[in-house]
């Protein structure tokens, strides 16, 4: 039976993939008790994407189904009470449902094993697409490109990770049940994605930069 657990739980605005590094800013009081908490504790938390829904009476957050158990790696007290955290995500797991408490809400998971043995058929597409990718556009951004791991796991994770996309497709590729899947979305996002920015330089022809998903990116 899959591992359940009752653990402190974080609502983050972005997602955090597996073997994954985030670094996150600490301000609300109740989440510096739960920081503190791990510290003392297994140093593990839920982190799941919040999702915000209208009501007549008000606004009310919940989070999705679907989230990543995070590994504290790192707290930095900053000037003002701040904290500054790096953290790392590990498991998958399934939100079986919230536990408020008088300070942050804590959640009872359940773990996703993602270990699948078959190789996707995909795999050699998706790492082609990859490089390609990061080619036309993380280069030119300046960014660090990370090398692209062997197990097929974790590449569907850099790759969820990496691309530029919206945060909606990104819970989606976490949700997907396996490398399998998540490969052969990866592949048709990033076929997509490096059409869509090769028609942008041809269209801007010489100009020095454009902008692509709010970031300025430099063609020379």
């Amino acid at each position: 039976m899959p591992e359940q657990l009752i653990v402190p739980f974080l609502p983050l605005e972005v997602v955090l993939f597996p073997g994954m590094e985030l670094s996150l800013h600490i301000c609300e009081t109740r989440y510096h008790l739960m920081i503190a908490y791990c510290l003392e504790s297994s140093r593990h938390f839920a982190v799941g994407l919040a999702r915000t829904s209208h009501r007549e009476e008000g606004i009310e957050r919940a989070a999705s189904p679907t989230g990543t158990l995070a590994e504290l790696m790192a707290v930095t007290i900053q000037p003002g009470g701040r904290m500054s955290v790096s953290i790392k995500g590990g498991a998958r797991y399934r939100l079986l449902d919230m536990l408020p408490t008088e300070t942050y809400a804590k959640a009872r998971i359940m773990l996703l094993d993602h270990n699948d043995p078959v190789v996707p058929t995909d795999l050699v597409r998706a790492q082609e697409l990859y490089l390609a990718y990061t080619e036309v556009l993380l280069a030119l951004a300046d960014m660090k490109v990370p090398d692209l791991p062997s197990d097929p796991v974790a590449v569907s994770y850099t790759i969820a990770n990496l691309i530029q996309t919206d945060i909606i497709t990104k819970q989606s590729l976490l949700e997907l049940p396996g490398p399998r899947e998540r490969i052969a979305e990866e592949v048709r996002l990033l076929e997509k994605e490096i059409c869509r920015l090769k028609s942008l330089r041809v269209m801007l022809g010489e100009r020095a930069y454009f902008f692509y998903r709010g970031r300025k990116l430099s063609l020379n």
